[in-house]
Order: C-alpha cells, then structure tokens, then sequence
C-alpha cells in the first residue's frame, strides 16, 4: 500500500433505467450508468495524479429476472463497461489506453437454493490494461516500467452453487444467532 498525502477525488454518478416489465415478482429493464472520476495529489508538485485511477466508467446493458413456476426465476443479464484511460504515473507522463469489455450471465434458480449459470466474458479490443501495475518510479517511469496482465480474448464459465439457507424453515437450519436469540 503507498501513502500519497493530502488527495482530491471529484466526481459524480449518473444512473438510468428503463423498465421494459416490471410487477411483484418480475421485472426487465435497460440500464446505462457513468462515473467520471478526477483523482490529484495535492501540494505534491511535480506529482499530479493518483496512479491507477480511470478517468471515467461507464456501463449500459440489459438485466432481467422472471419467475418461471413453483418460486423458480430465470435470470439474464449483458452490459458492456467502458473504462477511461489511467495514469500510472504521479506525474502523468505514462498511462494505459482506455478498453471495453461486455459481459453476460443466464441463471436458472430452484427455492431448494440451487442455481445453474452460464457465464461469458468478452475483450472486443484492447486485453492487457485492466490489470497493469507500475513497478518503476512514481515520477519519471516509462512504459518499460509498467506490466500488464493480459485477460483471455473470451472467457465462458458455467456451474452449479447451492447458497446456504440463512432464516428458519428452510431445511430446518436455523442460521448464524439463532441459539443467542432463544
């Protein structure tokens, strides 16, 4: 962990959705969300900048959750996330490009607390700048000085998780406190 003194983080958040359904137990809906970010050193000259913060990100996609019968939902959601150019330097003089990447996920969920999912996560350009850490300098690095951890093109995960039950009733466990509270 690196201490930098005195910093100014300045920003906002913008958040919209557009339900396409929505009722009790249903809802689909659009979504799109952004996040500009200034992150600076302050009375650091000549460091300006806190390294590995991205300018913005930003997010649209579609989400959904149905109940299908007997307490059961089918669950989807897609975005693609845009994330800004970052310093990787105090002094601004190196910096990694910004990048885009789309994600996806379908689940189908029984009341036993079983789900099973699929997955997928794409890098439609540029796969090495979401994780690159400066090992130089904090001033005068260069871009020899930065590594990156390149991400596969595609990634797709599927699987089965069983949450365990936490309130009384469900298979008789009563969950964490419930000895206390007798």
């Amino acid at each position: 962990m690196q201490t930098f003194g005195r910093v100014l983080r300045d920003g906002y958040d913008l958040d919209a959705r557009f339900y396409l359904a929505k009722d009790a137990i249903n809802q689909a809906y659009l979504f799109a969300n952004f996040s500009p970010v200034r992150a600076l050193l302050l009375d650091s000259a000549p460091s300006f900048y806190v390294p590995n913060v991205p300018r913005y990100v930003a997010n649209v996609g579609i989400n959904s959750d149905i109940a299908t019968r007997n307490g059961e939902h089918f669950s989807t959601y897609a975005y693609i996330t845009f994330i800004g150019s970052k310093h990787m330097s105090q002094d601004g003089l190196v910096s990694v490009p910004a990048y885009s990447r789309v994600s996806g996920k379908i689940a189908y969920s029984w009341p036993s607390g079983w789900t099973a999912f699929a997955q997928s996560t794409w890098y439609p350009g540029d796969r090495t700048t979401e994780v690159a850490i400066n090992f130089g300098p904090v001033t005068g690095a260069t871009s020899a000085d930065v590594f990156t951890a390149p991400q596969p093109g595609f990634a797709f995960l599927a699987g089965l998780t069983y949450r365990l039950p936490t309130s009384p009733g469900a298979n008789g466990w009563l969950g964490p406190g419930a000895l206390a509270s007798r």
